[in-house]
């Protein structure tokens, strides 16, 4: 199996990672993650019932970007994922495409964003300065900061 994650995770644009006591404690699994950081691909969390978000954060895997794995809801997580991936190929083929160099520079610039968000330190540290964080938003969201300051403080908080 790990000639075959070597060869194919990197060429994936998306990892879904099932999140449970199971998978936390697989090799396999965390060879998996390690070599889907390394290649710079979005993973998506699905929690399991029987872990908790803060055990996924703990190996850089995000609420913010996840969903929870319920059993009597099953359909719903489905469609969500569903919705959340055809967006997603959605921006991916936006990039593909011919556009004008502003749209794609803005796109390649949220899509750089958001891995690096994804990634284990900023998740670490985004999870460290939460509450500083939520106060810094509601600043921004009063309009008490500019734009421009309200990323300077996030960059501040997460270096």
């Amino acid at each position: 199996i790990d000639a075959w994650m070597e060869e194919t995770v990197p060429k994936s644009h998306l990892l879904l990672f099932m999140g449970t006591q199971q998978s936390l404690l697989s090799k396999d699994c965390n060879e998996e993650l390690r070599l889907a950081r390394a290649s710079k691909i979005p993973r998506i969390p699905i929690k399991g019932l029987d872990v908790d978000w803060q055990e996924l954060a703990e190996i850089g895997l995000s609420r913010e970007f996840g969903f929870e794995f319920d059993e009597d809801h099953f359909e719903n997580l489905c469609a969500d994922l569903y919705k959340y991936i055809h967006e997603f190929k959605r921006d991916r083929d936006l990039l593909s495409k011919e556009q004008n160099g502003s749209d794609k520079n803005k796109l390649e610039t949220i899509i750089l964003i958001t891995e690096m968000l994804n990634s284990d330190y900023y998740n670490t540290n985004f999870a460290e300065n939460s509450f500083k964080i939520e106060e810094l938003k509601l600043e921004y969201k009063r309009q008490k900061i500019t734009f421009t300051e309200f990323l300077r403080g996030l960059t501040d908080m997460l270096e």
